[in-house]
């Protein structure tokens, strides 16, 4: 009787859906971890800091470069939290801190722990991309000004390379011209003593 019971009530739990949920062993870590808005977030191995670190680089990129400066201020302990939370905010900078935010992410992140190194990771390479862009445009808008734009020292010292290169070109110009007329001398030649009986 009692078998019976007790096997009621497990089948009328299964078919109920009442179940066990699982709770991981630490517990503590993966509820909120209590950071505010804008803080910088513990470098904990849990879900709820990488959730926090996401939502820390996700202010960094849409807030202003004011926002930004005062975060920085705020940062009074320098450790490889503070390391990192800064390389968050300095590549969502200008371009001239982005170098400074790469260093950072290469000395914070060994220091990170496994949930968030593929995050840093991420961040890290995607400023190098970007870094690489900016190269890339640099160096098109370079290739694309013309002369006038340049330095006059320069402009004078290609001036005389290109007189130089110019001379060169008109030296083997004349010296291709000889040559040719020659070769045509001795083309007549040659015709003149076929011709001739």
């Amino acid at each position: 009787m009692m078998k019976r019971f007790l096997m009621m009530l497990l089948v009328g739990g299964l078919l109920s859906g009442c179940f066990w949920k699982y709770q991981p062993a630490n517990l503590a870590q993966t509820r909120d971890i209590g950071v505010e808005a804008g803080a910088v977030p513990p470098l904990v191995n849990s879900e709820a800091a990488l959730q926090a670190w996401v939502d820390y680089g996700l202010a960094a990129q849409r807030n202003d470069q004011e926002w930004r400066e005062k975060k920085m201020s705020q940062i009074d302990i320098y450790d490889e939290q503070t390391q990192l939370a800064q390389a968050v905010l300095l590549s969502w900078g200008s371009e001239r801190q982005w170098e400074k935010a790469a260093a950072l992410y290469e000395a914070g992140l060994p220091m990170a722990p496994p949930k968030l190194e593929p995050l840093f990771r991420y961040w890290m390479n995607d400023l190098k991309r970007r870094r690489e862009l900016l190269r890339r445009l640099y160096y098109s808008e370079s290739r694309r000004q013309p002369s006038s734009v340049a330095p006059r020292q320069q402009r004078d010292s290609s001036n005389v390379e290109e007189a130089t290169e110019l001379e060169e070109v008109k030296r083997k110009l004349k010296e291709t011209t000889e040559k040719l007329d020659a070769l045509t001398d001795i083309e007549k030649n040659i015709n003149q003593r076929q011709s001739s009986p």
